[in-house]
């Protein structure tokens, strides 16, 4: 794939020593760097996320009934939720890098490069199933 902005491709080297200016809680805004194990940790998660959404979406499209799809859809935001905490994140922080990654064309360059390394790191075959999608949003 070829490098865009909005995290499909597959480019840029990550910035290897960028400092962790940013506090835990505070707003992650285009202007703030991001520490390289936070950046893995959200790649981590959003891989996983995608996974669970690209799953539950197709059992909530068998779903008999709405209220089965609606019973799937909150299993499947807490199943996300549950994976975006063990990654090491706080579901706001998840959110604010999901943002920034698909504002920022920088920092959604580095996160696919970050995807690309867990893709090719030999560990990989011992994470979780990555979830879809932060149910409702998704790097384009």
């Amino acid at each position: 794939m070829g490098a865009c902005p909005r995290l499909a491709g597959e480019t840029a080297a990550i910035v290897p020593d960028r400092p962790a200016d940013r506090l835990a809680g505070s707003p992650i805004g285009a202007d703030t760097a991001i520490a390289s194990d936070k950046l893995l940790q959200f790649a981590n998660a959003y891989r996983q996320v995608l996974q669970i959404i690209e799953r539950r979406e197709v059992e909530i499209k068998n779903a008999e009934t709405d209220y089965l799809a609606a019973r799937i859809l909150r299993d499947g935001e807490a199943e996300a939720l549950g994976v975006i905490q063990a990654a090491g994140l706080s579901w706001s922080e998840y959110v604010q890098m999901l943002n920034l990654a698909n504002l920022d064309s920088e920092f959604g360059e580095e996160v696919a490069v970050a995807l690309q390394e867990l893709d090719a790191s030999p560990r990989t075959a011992q994470l979780s199933p990555a979830p879809t999608k932060p149910l409702g949003s998704k790097i384009n």
